[in-house]
């Protein structure tokens, strides 16, 4: 009787064996779904307030002095280079050297030719720019070298604190930079006509 039984134990358990194989082969749905993936979505980075904001305000300051003016002082011009050299020291390697641009329209044609030559072979190098990298500068104290106002001429030391970010913003690093600032008068307007970054330190 045990026997008996036992055989048709083994028997239902390889009945409910097939049965379980022929579900895996004909019902089972090995295509489910996997769950779906969100692309990554790259967010650009947004370069500092310092460098892209208040160009428009930036513009306005330096435009109300750069104008014909025959009093233009010293005290005038010290405030011009500094702006300038703020702007002009300030950028991204995402800007696509925005900062220079802005800044033509106070610059002598000399200075503005050798911008436009310098933008385009920056450009055309076309330098990977996946990694952020920007810097901001700020002006910290001047020294006038030369003013001639009859000549139309006059060489400022603008001291600069510089600040380097890379990728993430603390990867940060500061720095003390000079540029020396070249004006002269075009069509009766002060214009910056060159303007030369000094050694770091």
């Amino acid at each position: 009787m045990n026997r008996k039984w036992f055989g048709i134990a083994i028997i239902l358990l390889g009945f409910l064996f097939l049965i379980g194989i022929i579900y895996f082969l004909f019902f089972y749905n090995f295509n489910k779904q996997q769950p779906a993936t969100v692309p990554e979505v790259k967010t650009e980075v947004k370069q500092p307030e310092a460098v892209v904001t208040k160009v428009a305000e930036i513009k306005k300051t330096i435009e109300s002095k750069l104008t014909p003016n025959k009093d233009v002082n010293k005290e005038d011009l010290t405030r011009m280079a500094a702006l300038f050299s703020e702007r002009y020291g300030s950028f991204s390697n995402q800007s696509n050297y925005q900062n220079m641009i802005d800044l033509k329209i106070f610059m002598s044609q000399k200075m503005q030719n050798w911008t436009d030559r310098y933008v385009r072979e920056a450009i055309e190098k076309k330098t990977d720019n996946s990694i952020y990298y920007g810097v901001t500068a700020k002006a910290v104290a001047h020294t006038v070298e030369a003013f001639d106002n009859e000549k139309g001429t006059a060489k400022i030391l603008v001291q600069m604190q510089r600040r380097e970010m890379l990728g993430a913003t603390n990867n940060a690093s500061s720095f003390q930079q000079d540029i020396k600032i070249s004006f002269v008068k075009e069509g009766g307007a002060w214009k910056v006509d060159e303007a030369y970054w000094q050694e770091k330190r």
